[in-house]
C-alpha cells in the first residue's frame, strides 16, 4: 500500500478510535465500573455545585441553607425517598429520581433542575445512589399498575367524600382539605422534623398536580413521612374517587 493511503488510513483509524473514548463516558452504565467512571465524578461537581446546599456534602440532609428549610431537604444516607415506583419505603427506580429533580417537589425548596443538561442530571442520580448502600443491596419493586381513571362525574367525587371520611383522612388532611385536621400539628416525619400534611385547598400538590400522581401517592405512600400506603386497603376505583374529591377541594 502507497505510504499516502497508509497514513491516512491509518490517520482516520486514530479519529474513529478517539471519538469512541470520547463517547463512551457519556453513555455506559455507571454501575458497569465499580462506581468510579468518569460519569460518577462528574456528578459529584454537578450535585457539589447545585445540591450540596441543602442536602450536605455527605448526603445527610445538613447542608448550609438546611436550617432555615421547612420540610428539611432528604438525608440520602438512609436510602428512603418519598416517591418510589413501589410501596412507601421500597427503593426508587432511576426513572422516579429524575423525576424528583427535574420536576421538583411543589410547595418545597426543591425546585425543577429542568434547566440543567439532561446528561448531568443523570450523572446526580448516580451520585446520589452512592449515599446509601441500600442502592447496592435492593432493586426497586415493579411499579404500582396506575389503572385508567373514570370519569370524574359529580357522582365520582361525591363517592371520594365518602372515602375521605371513611379512611381517616379528615384526621391530618382535615374536613376540608386545610392540613387543619386534629393531628396535623403532631406529625413528625421519620427523622424526627415536624412536617405538615398537604393543604388540598391551595391545589398544590408536592408530586405534581396530575391526575396519575395524586393517585400515585395515595396508592403507595410517601416513604419517610407519616402518610401510608392505600394500595391494600383501596380499591383503585376508590383511589380515583378519592383522587376526584381531592382535587374538588381548591379553594
Amino acid at each position: 500500500m502507497p505510504f499516502k493511503k497508509l497514513f491516512l488510513s491509518g490517520f482516520r483509524g486514530l479519529i474513529i478510535l478517539g471519538l469512541f473514548f470520547l463517547i463512551l463516558p457519556a453513555n455506559r452504565s455507571l454501575a458497569s465500573d465499580g462506581g468510579h467512571s468518569l460519569n460518577l465524578t462528574r456528578g459529584k461537581g454537578v450535585y457539589e455545585r447545585y445540591c450540596a446546599g441543602c442536602h450536605g456534602v455527605k448526603g445527610d440532609g445538613r447542608g448550609i441553607y438546611a436550617e432555615g428549610l421547612n420540610p428539611k431537604p432528604r438525608d440520602f444516607t438512609k436510602g428512603v425517598f418519598k416517591w418510589t415506583g413501589g410501596p412507601a419505603g421500597s427503593m426508587p427506580s432511576d426513572l422516579d429520581l429524575m423525576m424528583t429533580i427535574s420536576e421538583g417537589v411543589n410547595g418545597t425548596s426543591m425546585p425543577a433542575w429542568r434547566g440543567i443538561r439532561e446528561s448531568d442530571r443523570r450523572y446526580v442520580v448516580d451520585y446520589i445512589k452512592t449515599f446509601s448502600p441500600r442502592f447496592k443491596n435492593e432493586t426497586p419493586p415493579r411499579a404500582t399498575f396506575i389503572y385508567p381513571p373514570p370519569p370524574g362525574t359529580p357522582d365520582e367525587i361525591d363517592k371520594g367524600k365518602t372515602v375521605y371520611e371513611k379512611n381517616g383522612c379528615m384526621a391530618c388532611h382535615g374536613p376540608k382539605g386545610r392540613a387543619d385536621g386534629r393531628s396535623a400539628g403532631t406529625l413528625t416525619d421519620d427523622w424526627g422534623d415536624a412536617i405538615l400534611p398537604a393543604n388540598f385547598s391551595k391545589g398544590v400538590f408536592k408530586t405534581g398536580k396530575e391526575e396519575w400522581k395524586i393517585y400515585r401517592s395515595i396508592a403507595n405512600g410517601l416513604g419517610g413521612t407519616p402518610m401510608p400506603s392505600f394500595s391494600d386497603q383501596l380499591k383503585p376505583a376508590e383511589i380515583w374517587e378519592l383522587v376526584y374529591y381531592i382535587q374538588s377541594l381548591r379553594d
